[in-house]
C-alpha cells in the first residue's frame, strides 16, 4: 500500500508538474538566499588558491584588514605607522585619494575577516584546546564558597570531552563559508514544511471529500494500514524532497563558494572548530542529514496526527503552521543567552537545524545533573512517537470488534476490570495524559530553584569544618574561629588602603553565617541534645513550598477531575451503565478501582521524579536521623526518624486523594453530564491550586495544604474528619439498604 500511496503523486501528471515546480522553486531561491552575501566572492574563491598553494598567510590576511581599516578609520595612523611604515601610510593614501567606494571597503573587509576567521580556525585549534584545559583549572583553584556545582560540572564535562579527542589528520584551512551558509539556512526547511502541507492536503482531506478514505478503509488490507501506509509515504516523500534540495545546494556551495575537501577533519571548518567528535566532513553531514530526516518523520507524524482527526482543512493547515511559525521566531529570534537554556532545546528547530548541537559541546541542566543536549532529541521523538500512536486513527472499532470476534470463537473471555482499563488508559487517553504530565512535572523539577544560597554554602562549609555534634573539639574551633573574626574586625579599623578594606570585608562577610552556626551549637549544648547540626539547605525541597510542590497538587488534582468523570458521566451518556448494572459485577468498585489504580500510577511516577530530584541534587540526605534535628520540626512532639515522618505523610497524601477520589465518584453518579462534573470539580478543587500557584495569595492555600500534609493544620485534621464521616455514612447507608 506505501508503493500505491507513493504512485499517487507521481502518476498523476498535474500532482508531478507541482511537485517538480515546488523543488525547483525552493531550490532556486535556496541557491539565490546563498549568494546574497556582503562579500567579494571572487577575492574569497582567489585567496583559498593562494593559501593552498602557500602564497599567502595569516599575517598578510591581517595587513589586508589593517588596510581597509584605515580607509574607513584613518585616525589610528600612529598606531599603524609603528606597524607597517610611514611609507605603508603613504602608500594607502594614495590609493585612497585615487577614489574606493565605501560598498567596495565594507565587502572587501567582510570576505577578509571571514578567511581570518578561517585560516584561525586552523591555527590555533591547539590553544582552543588548552583554553579549554586552563579554564577547568582555574576553576578548581576557587574557594569552595564560591564554587557553583552546576558550574563545576560544566567545566569538567567540556574538559572530559576534549581531552582524549585525538585528530588523526592534520586539519588543513578549507573555504566554508557555502556550507555554513546552506546549514544555517531555515529556506531548506521552510520549503520542506511547505511540500509537507501540500502532500497532507492531498492524502488527507482531498480523499476524506472524494470519500476515498471511507473506501480504503473498508477493504482487507486498508483496514489495518491505512494510516500507516499513507504516513510512510508521506515521510518517504517529505525525506526525499529534503535531501535532494540539500544534495543539488551543496554541490551548489561547493562550485560557488569554492571546493571543501570532504576527507579533512571537521574541526577544520570554522563554524565547528568546537566539534567534539574525531570525523571527517562526510561524516559530520551524514549525521547531519540523518538527525534532520528522524526530525522530519516526527514532525510528519505530529502534522498526519492533526490532519486525520480534524475535518476542516483550513483549520488544520493554520494550526500546523502556526505551530511552526512560531517555535521558528523563538528558536531564531530569542537572546543568545536564551539559546543555552533548556527551553530552547526543547524546540522543534533544534533538530531540525541540529548545527549547534554537532558542532560545539553544550551541557543543559537536567535536575541539576548535567547531560549533553542530544540526549533531549531521544526524548523529543519518543513523545512524538507516542502521541502518533494514541491519537492515530488505525480504525480502532474495527480492531475492537475483530478482537471480541475472535475472543467469542476461542472461548476467551475477560473481566470488566479489563475492558474498563483498556477504555481509561487507551481510548480516554490516559496514558498520554500521564506521560505529559510527568514530563511537565519533570521539566519543572529541572527549573526548581536551589533551595541553597550563599549563607547555606557558608553554614555547611561551618559544619563540615567545625563539627555537626556538641564536643570540647567544636568548643575549640569555635573559640578559635571567633577570635579570627576579632582580629579582622580589628585590623579593618586600622587600615587605610582602600584595597585591604576590601579584603578584609570579604573575610567579615561570613561573621553573620557563624553566629548563626553558634547560636545552634550552643542551643544544643544547653540542652545537653545529642541531634546533629543538619545542613538546612538539603532538606527543603521535602517541606517548602515550591513550584514543583504545587504543580504536583494541581496536576493530580486536575487527573482526578478529567478522568474520573469518563469512566462514569460518558457510560451514562451513552446508556452503558445500565448495561453494566444487569451483570453480576459490582460495576461501582471496579470503576472506583480502576480510577484509583490510575492516580496512584500518577502519584508513583511524581514520586519517583522526586527521588530522582533528590538522590542527583542532595545524595548525602541523612535520613534515619531525628525529624526534631530540622528547624522547622524542631517543637514536634514525637521522636521519629526524617524518613518516616516523610513516609507517613506520602501514605496521608495517597489515603487523601483515595478519599476524593471516592467522594467525586459519588458525585458523578449524581450528575448526569461530564462537562458539568469536570467543571464543578476543577473550579472548586483545581482552580484556587493555580491561583495560589500563580498569585502566591495566602488565602488560596487551603486546597493545597490539604494535598500536601508535611505540617498538619486544624483544616487539615476537618478535612480527614469529613472524609471519614462521609465514608462512613456510604457504608452505613449501604448497609441499610
Amino acid at each position: 500500500m506505501v508503493r500505491n500511496e507513493i504512485k499517487k503523486f507521481f502518476a498523476n501528471t498535474k500532482k508531478s508538474l507541482t511537485i517538480l515546480l515546488l523543488f525547483l522553486l525552493s531550490t532556486t531561491f535556496l541557491c539565490i538566499s546563498m549568494m546574497q552575501t556582503e562579500m567579494d566572492l571572487s577575492t574569497y574563491r582567489l585567496t583559498h588558491e593562494q593559501i593552498k598553494e602557500g602564497t599567502i598567510d595569516l599575517n598578510m590576511i591581517q595587513e589586508e584588514i589593517d588596510k581597509y581599516e584605515y580607509y574607513l578609520n584613518p585616525n589610528h595612523i600612529e598606531e599603524l605607522s609603528n606597524k607597517y611604515g610611514i611609507d605603508w601610510i603613504l602608500e594607502q593614501n594614495e590609493k585612497l585619494e585615487s577614489g574606493i567606494s565605501y560598498d567596495t571597503i565594507q565587502y572587501q573587509l567582510s570576505t577578509l575577516k571571514q578567511l581570518q576567521k578561517e585560516v584561525s580556525t586552523v591555527l590555533t585549534y591547539d590553544d582552543f584546546k588548552k583554553q579549554i584545559e586552563d579554564q577547568y583549572k582555574d576553576y578548581e583553584q576557587l574557594p569552595s564558597f564560591l564554587k557553583s556545582e552546576t558550574a563545576g560540572q560544566r567545566a569538567r564535562k567540556t574538559y572530559e570531552a576534549y581531552e582524549n579527542l585525538t585528530i588523526a589528520k592534520s586539519l588543513t584551512v578549507q573555504p566554508s563559508l557555502g556550507l555554513e551558509s546552506l546549514l544555517k539556512s531555515p529556506i531548506i526547511i521552510l520549503s520542506t514544511f511547505l511540500f509537507l502541507l501540500y502532500l497532507l492536503m492531498n492524502c488527507i482531506f482531498v480523499e476524506r471529500e472524494e470519500h476515498q478514505l471511507i473506501y480504503a478503509a473498508s477493504t482487507i488490507n486498508g483496514k489495518r494500514k491505512l494510516y500507516f501506509s499513507k504516513y510512510t509515504a508521506l515521510s518517504f516523500l517529505t525525506i526525499l524532497f529534503y535531501v535532494l534540495q540539500f544534495v543539488f545546494a551543496f554541490l551548489f556551495s561547493n562550485i560557488y563558494f569554492g571546493h571543501i575537501d570532504l576527507s579533512v577533519p571537521v574541526q577544520s571548518l570554522s563554524f565547528a572548530q568546537g566539534c567534539p567528535y574525531s570525523i571527517n566532513v562526510f561524516t559530520f553531514l551524514v549525521l547531519y542529514l540523518v538527525m534532520v530526516i528522524v526530525s522530519l518523520c516526527a514532525c510528519s507524524a505530529l502534522a498526519f496526527v492533526l490532519c486525520a482527526h480534524l475535518k476542516l482543512m483550513p483549520l488544520a493547515i493554520a494550526l500546523i503552521v502556526i505551530f511552526i511559525s512560531i517555535e521558528f521566531m523563538s528558536f531564531e529570534y530569542v537572546s543568545p543567552l536564551s539559546k543555552y537554556s533548556l527551553l530552547h532545546y526543547l524546540n522543534i528547530w533544534s533538530y531540525l537545524m541540529p548545527l549547534q548541537l554537532l558542532a560545539n559541546v553544550e551541557f543543559i541542566s537536567l535536575f541539576n545533573l548535567l547531560i549533553q543536549n542530544k540526549v533531549l532529541f531521544i526524548f523529543y521523538l519518543a513523545i512524538s512517537m507516542i502521541i502518533f500512536v494514541s491519537f492515530s486513527g488505525f480504525s480502532y472499532e474495527a480492531k475492537m470488534i475483530e478482537k471480541r470476534m475472535n475472543f467469542i470463537s476461542s472461548r476467551q473471555v475477560h473481566s470488566l476490570v479489563y475492558f474498563e482499563m483498556i477504555k481509561y488508559w487507551i481510548k480516554e487517553k490516559g496514558i498520554l495524559l500521564v506521560v505529559v504530565l510527568g514530563v511537565i512535572y519533570g521539566f519543572c523539577l529541572n527549573n526548581q530553584n536551589n533551595m541553597s544560597t550563599w549563607e547555606d554554602k557558608v553554614f555547611n562549609q561551618f559544619v563540615d569544618e567545625i563539627g555537626a555534634t556538641v564536643n570540647k573539639k567544636a568548643d575549640k574551633k569555635i573559640l578559635l574561629q571567633q577570635q579570627q573574626y576579632d582580629e579582622w574586625n580589628q585590623e579593618l579599623s586600622i587600615v587605610q588602603d582602600i584595597t585591604e578594606q576590601t579584603y578584609y570585608s570579604t573575610l567579615l562577610s561570613t561573621q553573620p553565617v557563624f553566629e548563626k552556626y553558634k547560636a545552634v551549637y550552643e542551643t544544643r549544648k544547653q540542652d545537653n541534645s545529642s541531634l546533629p547540626i543538619l545542613k538546612e539547605d538539603q532538606y527543603r525541597f521535602l517541606y517548602y513550598d515550591t513550584n514543583a510542590s504545587i504543580l504536583q497538587v494541581l496536576f493530580i488534582l486536575f487527573f482526578v477531575g478529567y478522568m474520573t468523570p469518563s469512566l462514569h458521566n460518558k457510560d451514562k451518556e451513552s446508556k452503558m451503565i445500565d448495561l453494566q448494572k444487569t451483570t453480576l459485577n459490582n460495576q461501582r468498585k471496579i470503576k472506583y478501582f480502576v480510577n484509583v489504580v490510575g492516580v496512584l500510577l500518577l502519584i508513583g511516577l511524581f514520586t519517583l521524579l522526586d527521588l530522582v530530584y533528590i538522590n542527583v541534587n542532595y545524595p548525602n540526605l541523612e535520613w534515619a536521623q531525628s525529624i526534631n534535628a530540622l528547624e522547622m520540626y524542631a517543637d514536634f512532639p514525637v521522636s521519629i526518624s526524617i524518613g518516616a515522618y516523610f513516609a507517613i505523610s506520602f501514605l496521608t497524601k495517597i489515603f487523601l486523594y483515595m478519599f476524593t477520589v471516592l467522594i467525586f465518584t459519588r458525585i458523578c453518579e449524581w450528575i448526569n453530564k461530564r462537562t458539568e462534573s469536570i467543571l464543578m470539580f476543577e473550579i472548586i478543587f483545581t482552580l484556587p491550586v493555580l491561583i495560589f500557584y500563580s498569585t502566591r495569595f495566602s488565602a488560596f492555600t487551603l486546597i493545597y495544604e490539604l494535598y500536601h500534609p508535611v505540617y498538619w493544620t486544624i483544616a487539615h485534621i476537618l478535612f480527614l474528619l469529613i472524609m471519614i464521616s462521609t465514608s462512613v455514612y456510604f457504608v452505613f447507608k449501604k448497609r441499610r439498604g
